[in-house]
């Protein structure tokens, strides 16, 4: 079946919906193998799904997954679908757990289509964007398993940070709210989960660590911008 972005479904919620149709969600979940409460989800567009999830689900429907995931038509529109911004994907997922694997030689960039809107009402330059894949639980309720995320590279030099970043140690990716002060030598690492304990890395531990982004906003679920701290100093004691 195709339907293209005529048909005016904006978030993947409305396209879930429309595919379903008059096809019970219990029904529709068990086919695609997936929760009664997970597509639920996916409808009232509080989480976004993984990319296996996705072409799951357009499998079973029988839909373009490339439509399903933009809305966009690509049968129908321009070659290099000029409309909309490319932003780098990279098909690692940063854990909002204790911690996701990074093996470098199986990074697989590509990139995803997002509507210039969406940056403009974000205050966002395209430029130093990438995206990326939550995995885990700890972030909740700012971050959900699944959700993909936004994340300003870090390019220029830095003393004093706070927010939530995501970051490198050896080789596995963390996204975490943290504190960072390059004087105190210090980097507290902290969970919005209050299931997941708080730690600090300090001193020559720090070398093992890189800061490779801030996390900005959710994209293609809800949009859920992930708000700074209002105050501008940052105290590690």
């Amino acid at each position: 079946m195709k339907y293209s972005n005529e048909d005016n479904y904006t978030n993947f919620g409305q396209r879930l919906k429309l595919i379903i149709g008059d096809e019970s969600i219990e029904n529709f979940s068990k086919r695609c193998s997936l929760g009664k409460t997970t597509i639920q989800n996916y409808l009232n567009s509080n989480r976004y799904p993984t990319l296996e999830r996705l072409d799951v689900i357009a499998k079973t429907a029988d839909v373009d997954v490339s439509w399903l995931t933009t809305g966009n038509d690509y049968q129908t529109s321009s070659p290099d679908n000029s409309d909309y911004t490319k932003i780098p994907h990279f098909d690692v997922q940063a854990s909002a757990g204790t911690g996701s694997e990074l093996v470098e030689s199986g990074i697989n960039k590509n990139t995803v289509d997002i509507h210039p809107q969406t940056l403009l009402d974000q205050g966002l330059n395209p430029e130093g964007l990438l995206s990326m894949y939550v995995k885990g639980d700890s972030m909740e309720p700012s971050l959900f398993d699944g959700d993909m995320i936004l994340v300003k590279k870090m390019i220029t030099p830095f003393s004093i940070l706070e927010g939530v970043y995501i970051f490198r140690v050896f080789n596995e990716i963390f996204i975490k709210r943290i504190q960072f002060n390059k004087y105190s030598a210090k980097l507290k690492v902290d969970s919005d989960n209050p299931f997941y304990d708080s730690y600090t890395i300090t001193g020559n531990d720090l070398n093992d660590v890189e800061i490779i982004g801030e996390v900005i906003c959710t994209i293609f679920s809800k949009v859920r911008r992930i708000t700074r701290p209002t105050e501008e100093s940052v105290e590690i004691n």
